[in-house]
């Protein structure tokens, strides 16, 4: 029980505004994203989100990684496919452990505007799709 318990996050994925969309980055697959964090973030045991907006365009395919303790970790710029593999292997590996150097290069502090919509996705239950 006790594993369970710290295995215990979700992550929000940021979709359908500027993040994740051809239009921004078309050079990215936006798709295979979402599915393999669907994949990786299941077998570790947390649930994945995904949002409209969360309010943080200026950073672009922004992910927050909620601990069950309370903490949240604001990435962007994940529209690489480099972030992207470390992010994969951060969350497959131990999400609880400090992040990699590559992956605190792109934490970031969210606004006040942000931590609002972000703190809205569950008031209003706007995730348009749980994994």
């Amino acid at each position: 029980m006790r594993s369970e318990t710290r295995k215990s996050f979700s992550v929000l994925l940021c979709r359908d505004c500027c993040c994740g969309t051809d239009r921004k980055h078309p050079d990215f697959d936006h798709a295979a994203q979402r599915r393999e964090l669907e994949d990786v973030i299941r077998k570790a045991g947390g649930k994945l989100h995904i949002v409209k907006c969360i309010d943080a365009c200026s950073y672009s395919n922004v992910a927050v990684i909620r601990r069950h303790n309370g903490e949240k970790i604001w990435l962007g710029g994940l529209a690489q496919v480099e972030t992207h593999v470390e992010l994969c292997q951060f969350l497959a590996s131990d999400v609880f452990q400090p992040l990699t150097p590559l992956l605190e290069d792109c934490r970031f502090e969210p606004t006040l505007e942000s931590q609002i919509a972000e703190v809205k996705c569950d008031s209003r239950r706007i995730p348009v799709h749980e994994s």
